[in-house]
């Protein structure tokens, strides 16, 4: 097997990874959020499956900082930078709702659907740059 082979398929499972844990983290987040906004009585564990899904994401997007060509690693970047947003967002909003005050609820509220929606128009340009990337490495090989 030559080198190229190898990278590519290295590339495509590093960007499997970090889109499996991507779902994995906007599932998490959207069962959080609907437990805070009580619509639903969520898992005692809900906080921690958030975690973890945090957890998952941060370790893939090393995956594809090791492997991915420049583009797709600048793609994997922003959206790294912006799920750590969200995931910021949310934490205040849950601290804001446990506290007694609970005043700035609503504003964390409102932040975390400005950024879930960005999250998601980022996902989409790494969803389109990594495609783009591992087509072309293919036609070339």
């Amino acid at each position: 097997m030559d080198h190229d082979h190898w990278l590519r398929g290295q590339r495509l499972e590093a960007c499997r990874v970090l889109l499996t844990a991507y779902d994995e983290y906007a599932i998490a987040a959207s069962m959080l959020t609907r437990v805070l906004e009580r619509e639903a009585d969520g898992p005692r564990d809900v906080g921690q499956a958030f975690g973890r899904a945090v957890s998952a994401f941060r370790n893939a997007y090393w995956q594809v900082r090791l492997v991915g060509s420049p583009d797709v690693r600048e793609h994997a970047s922003r959206l790294r930078t912006h799920l750590e947003d969200h995931k910021d967002c949310t934490d205040r909003w849950m601290d804001d709702v446990l506290s007694v005050q609970g005043s700035s609820a609503a504003s964390e509220r409102a932040e975390e659907e400005r950024l879930r929606i960005q999250l998601g128009e980022l996902h989409d340009a790494f969803m389109e740059t990594a495609s783009r990337a591992v087509s072309e490495r293919q036609a070339i090989a």
